[in-house]
């Protein structure tokens, strides 16, 4: 043990140190998705963040549901495929680790909860400003830096990730958290006021809700709720409120059976025209392209060219 200057450092231990990151993916697909299979030296994390799949992993089928995920060891050959009725959104995180706490992790199908879902959003939202790498790229095979990468983006995504994973052990291992720490209280209390209010959002997507209306079903106050959109998902209340009712059109598109007015209408947009507009305002496609490009990315995939990845997310 060192002594500096009269007082003994401590190495800190490293029980999950993630060495490298091959692929982070949010994919969209439809539902008729089907990827044929692959396996890799690499560990892989599956998450259903909307939808339902069927998966197969070493031999064995699964039947995956909105908040399930799936772990994939190296070597460990693996397809899916979407269960014909819903889109699904899927996120894949595929990594390298040389730990023998891994081992807890195989063959693992775990309930993602709310604080682990927290993080792999921060893991997406990092990567899609550290990365210019589309991240719904069905035939990307690795992650192309950004110029403008912030201040220790990829540093973050390696904590995030380690963070991740020691959770999901920790929690299996009914390990006692500090929970009456101030720290803890404050971060859980933004997650439960976070995890509320996007609660309300989804229960009221076909509504033109106001700011207003949100503070009075939740009873939180204008400045609070901004901070904490703010700091969880970089965008403003009505913004992230305007993001999942564009979210749910983009997953009706993919399930087919409406034409674009009708499901303009059932989200409440005011014309075709005005949701072709904010649509296109803020996806970078009209619906029809959109249409045409999740299609492209399923057949993609059902021709097995995708290498190292095959899934898509939800609403982090």
């Amino acid at each position: 043990m060192p002594v500096v200057d009269g007082y003994r450092s401590t190495c800190l231990q490293d029980e999950i140190p993630v060495r490298e990151i091959f692929t982070i993916h949010y994919f969209e697909y439809t539902k008729d998705f089907s990827f044929p299979g692959e396996s890799h030296d690499f560990w892989e994390m599956c998450y259903i963040d909307n939808g339902v799949v069927e998966i197969s992993a070493a031999g064995v089928e699964h039947t995956l549901f909105k908040g399930d995920a799936i772990f994939h060891e190296p070597g460990e050959f693996h397809s899916l495929r979407a269960n014909g009725r819903t889109a699904p959104n899927i996120v894949v995180l595929s990594f390298a680790v040389d730990a023998r706490a891994m081992s807890w992790f195989r063959s693992r199908v775990l309930r993602i909860h709310e604080r682990e879902r927290s993080l792999m959003g921060r893991i997406v939202y990092e990567a899609r400003r550290g990365f210019s790498s589309p991240l719904d790229d069905p035939l990307s095979d690795g992650l192309v830096r950004a110029g403008d990468q912030p201040f220790g983006c990829e540093q973050i995504i390696r904590i995030y990730l380690e963070e991740l994973l020691i959770n999901l052990v920790r929690t299996d291992m009914d390990v006692s958290r500090p929970d009456k720490r101030e720290g803890i209280i404050s971060t859980e209390s933004s997650e439960t006021a976070f995890g509320k209010v996007a609660n309300y959002m989804m229960d009221n997507l076909a509504r033109n809700i106001t700011l207003e209306d949100i503070c009075r079903a939740t009873g939180y106050s204008r400045s609070h709720l901004h901070n904490i959109f703010r700091e969880r998902s970089g965008r403003s209340v009505t913004e992230y409120h305007k993001r999942l009712r564009l979210e749910k059109a983009k997953q009706m598109i993919r399930e087919g059976g409406r034409n674009f007015s009708e499901i303009a209408a059932a989200m409440n947009y005011s014309s075709l025209q005005y949701f072709s507009r904010i649509f296109h305002r803020y996806i970078g496609m009209t619906p029809s392209e959109y249409a045409a490009s999740a299609k492209l990315n399923s057949e993609f995939n059902e021709t097995g060219r995708q290498r190292h990845s095959h899934g898509p997310l939800g609403h982090l």
